[in-house]
This record gives structure tokens, C-alpha cells and sequence, in this order.
């Protein structure tokens, strides 16, 4: 396969402009993928990009992302393995002009190992240049671990003239290497990253209150980093701070203009976003009333419209950056109705703690008319497995047993089945304060602040 960069062409394998990225632990030669801090482009520059599975390979193979074993995920869920010494891997590309160009390529590093590449660019009977991938170790300072690899890009600088350009990649050592993609620019600033290589996904925004408000919105992952993109959407689309002036504000029924979030998400999670209505006082809304929505592609083709009325100001969406699957594509109360339909379907429990929890509920819904089949649902499907349901209209009770709201958010999700004894179906509020100021007392302490980190619940989603 060869990939010419045109820089007139926008194609699956070319990239329009260079997006700016915030590398944490980087050099201008090794980095990590990183949140981004905005967009720029360079007027000229071009990108050609590969993903490694698509390479031709001997001695490899084609190997999908395994999860927990490694920080961040493989392009396209893939990889190209290679465990034998002396396998190796060919790419083509085709240069647009003669001139300076940058090879990146993305693998995955290993701390305790070093699993090195090595990397020949030739073009005809002529090298242009000769590396040794990984031969550094630059760990991005939110990895920690020593028994955890994760994704680096590594550059490569080289002349090239006009014409085709030959990649070779080979195996030196026992030890392999997992190559994830490539990209050969002639933009010496940029830092790839892979979800620009994703197609296109945008949202828009749309205020139906009575008065002009803004979007917040966070991104929250359940890994490293576990919180991404923050910022809020106004009249003139997304700021990373707070619009303060009344014309930055998004009037009733004037749509923001579409926004890229591919920088927002993680490529293989299902990401979550929190989404709160902020009023013209800058304080939370008091209710939510806005549309959302999602469309995908250049063309911006709409793939769902969820206009939202509820009190409270937040709305959940997951939103996964991989959009081919439209299934995965949920709001809030789309993803409580459908664990309610599945509840529905298992077998009552037979007065027993069930030994796995098969939903998690833990969306923080808000009391209200506009939410209250939402909260009925859930109640359901926790009352069919055996477990209560405490919200967070309850933590008043709470508080005036002499529990800080921080502690009683701690267990406010759940509660098994029989705990503490004799708490059935209806929560025991008297039993529970009991149980814990027993607890309290037991631990030698009448602060609270050491039981945050003290569950007794045993289903995962606690």
C-alpha cells in the first residue's frame, strides 16, 4: 500500500491541519498522547497516516487491544505484534515535494522492558535515514505504575525528495514490539494523536429555558486519567473558561455552532459526559431545558436529538468516538429503561445477597417530575436483585443523624439485601445510622472523614 500526502485531498488517510496537544512528560522527540489544548494549522503542511495492522509484515501478526495490561488503547483496536527476532514490517508512502518530513510512529513501551524498533526510511537505492526506537524512557508523569506499559509517539526526522517512500521496520531482538500506526508529515510542530485520525464527531447545543444560560461539560472515563475535557459551550462555541459577558451566553432557541469533540474522548471507552446548565448568574440551573445534539462526518449527518426537561441541571450522555455503532450511543434515562427491560427478565432472588452485581445505576439522578419514571426504573431493577436504592433527596435524613454529606454520599448508591439485618426492601434509616455509628465507634474515632474509604457493599458499582 502507498499513500501519497495531497494537500488538497481530504481522505480517510490524510489529515487536513495539525491539531495542538499538551504532552505531559514529553521531549520535542518522544511523547506520550495527552489532552489537547486547542487547534492550529500550518498553511502547506500535510499528513499521510497507517495503521500497522495494515502493514506487510513477516513474522507478525495482528493482535487486538487486551485491556488492563496498559494505559490509553491501540488505534482502530489493533495492533502488529512481532515476538520473533528478525520479523519485520514495510511501509509505503509517497512524498508530495522534496524537503524536511517527520515519521512518527506510536507503539507500545513497557517500562520494565525495552522492546526496541528499528527503523530504515529509504527511498530507492538511497537511505535517508536509520533509527532505534525506544531507546529512551521518558515516563509521562500520570503513569505510575512499573508493571504497566503504555502508548508513545516516537519521531523520526529525515530529507526526502519527491517520489516514493520506503518504511522498514524490523525486530532486532527477542524481546518484540506491539507497533500501533504511522504518520509521515512535513510539519516539523506536530504531535499526532489518534483521535484525529477517527471521522469527525460534533455536538451543538441548544437553550429552550426562558433565559440565556451556558453548557458546562466534563469528560469522566473509568481509567488514567479518569477525567478529561473540561469547558463550556456559549454563543460563540466552546471556551475552557466560564463566559462571563451577557452576549457570550447562548440565548432561548439560538443554536451554538457544531463542535469537534474527537479531542474530548478516549478512542475505545465509552465515554461519559456530565453535562450541566449553568444561568446567567453563573451559578447552576436550577432545571435543565436544552437540546443535544450529535451528528458525524464532514457533513455533519444528525445522529440523535435529545431535547431534555428535568429539574436539576445536569443531562448524561455516552458518547463513544467510534460512532459505528450507533447502540452505544446512550442518554441517561435511555440506559436506566433499557437495565430496567433486562431486569425484568431474571428470576426474582430467593432471599439471597446476589453473589454478582449485573448493572451499575450510579447516574445521579435528580427528584423531580421530568425524572421520576427514571428513578422508578432503577428502584425496579435494584428491588429484582435484591438490593435498596438511597437518593440523594435522602442524604437530608442523613445529615441530621450528624453525618457530613460527604460520607453519606459515600453509600448512597446502594444498599444489599439484609444489611444491616432486618433492612428489607424499604430502607431502615434508624438501623442504618446505628450500624454506623457503631462502626465509627469501633474504629476509635468520631470523625468521619476515615470511613469515605470504608465499604461494605460488595457489587462492583459501589
Amino acid at each position: 500500500m502507498t499513500l501519497t500526502l495531497d494537500c488538497a485531498t481530504m481522505a480517510r488517510s490524510l489529515i487536513p491541519c495539525c491539531l495542538a496537544l499538551w504532552v505531559l512528560g514529553a521531549t520535542a522527540s518522544h511523547a506520550a498522547d495527552g489532552p489537547a489544548t486547542g487547534e492550529h494549522g500550518k498553511a502547506g503542511s500535510c499528513y499521510a497516516f497507517l495503521e500497522a495492522e495494515e502493514l506487510k509484515a513477516e513474522q507478525c501478526e495482528v493482535r487486538p487491544h487486551f485491556p488492563n495490561w496498559y494505559f490509553g488503547a491501540p488505534s482502530g483496536g489493533k495492533m502488529l505484534r512481532a515476538m520473533t527476532q528478525g520479523a519485520h514490517a514495510q511501509a509505503q508512502f509517497a512524498a508530495p515535494a522534496d524537503g524536511p518530513y517527520v515519521l512518527w510512529v506510536r507503539y507500545l513501551s513497557w517500562r520494565p522492558y525495552r522492546e526496541t524498533i528499528s527503523v530504515a526510511v529509504s527511498q530507492g537505492e538511497r537511505q535517508r535515514a536509520d533509527a532505534a526506537l525506544n531507546a529512551a524512557r521518558i515516563v509521562p508523569t500520570e503513569y505510575k505504575s512499573d508493571d504497566f506499559g503504555f502508548f508513545v509517539w516516537e519521531r523520526v526526522a529525515v530529507e526526502l525528495a519527491a517520489g516514493p517512500v520506503t518504511v522498514a521496520l524490523a525486530n532486532p531482538d527477542k524481546r518484540g514490539w506491539h507497533l500501533d500506526c504511522l504518520v509521515l508529515t512535513n510539519d516539523a510542530d506536530c504531535v499526532p494523536d489518534t483521535r484525529d485520525f477517527a471521522p469527525p464527531l460534533y455536538l451543538r447545543f441548544t437553550v429552550t429555558a426562558e433565559e440565556p444560560r451556558t453548557f458546562y461539560v466534563r469528560t469522566v472515563w473509568k481509567q488514567i486519567p479518569w477525567r478529561g475535557f473540561v469547558g463550556y459551550i456559549g454563543s460563540s462555541g466552546m471556551s475552557r473558561g466560564r463566559p462571563s459577558k451577557p452576549e457570550a451566553l447562548l440565548k432561548p432557541n439560538e443554536p451554538s455552532p457544531w463542535i469537534k469533540v474527537n479531542r474530548w474522548l478516549h478512542p475505545l471507552l465509552d465515554n461519559t459526559l456530565h453535562i450541566e446548565q449553568h444561568g446567567p448568574d453563573r451559578a447552576e440551573a436550577s432545571d435543565f431545558r436544552g437540546i443535544v445534539e450529535v451528528a458525524a462526518g464532514t457533513e455533519k449527518q444528525l445522529l440523535r436529538r435529545y431535547e431534555v426537561k428535568r429539574d436539576g441541571c445536569r443531562f448524561n450522555l455516552i458518547l463513544p468516538l467510534d460512532v459505528g455503532n450507533p447502540t452505544r450511543l446512550k442518554a441517561d434515562y435511555e440506559f436506566v429503561e433499557d437495565t430496567a427491560r433486562y431486569v425484568k427478565t431474571l428470576p426474582a432472588p430467593q432471599g439471597q445477597r446476589p453473589s454478582q452485581m449485573l448493572l451499575a445505576t450510579h447516574l445521579a439522578l435528580q427528584r423531580g417530575k421530568e425524572s421520576t419514571s427514571l428513578i422508578d426504573a432503577e428502584m425496579e431493577a435494584l428491588k429484582r436483585l435484591g438490593f435498596n436504592a438511597l437518593w440523594r433527596a435522602d442524604l437530608t435524613r442523613l445529615k441530621k443523624h450528624g453525618f457530613s454529606k460527604a460520607h453519606a454520599a459515600r453509600f448512597v448508591w446502594h444498599v444489599c439485601k439484609d444489611w444491616p439485618p432486618g433492612c428489607r426492601f424499604q430502607p431502615d434509616f434508624p438501623r442504618m445510622v446505628s450500624y454506623y455509628e457503631e462502626l465509627r465507634a469501633q474504629l476509635g474515632s468520631d470523625d468521619l472523614d476515615p470511613l469515605t474509604c470504608v465499604t461494605v457493599m460488595d457489587e462492583p458499582a459501589s
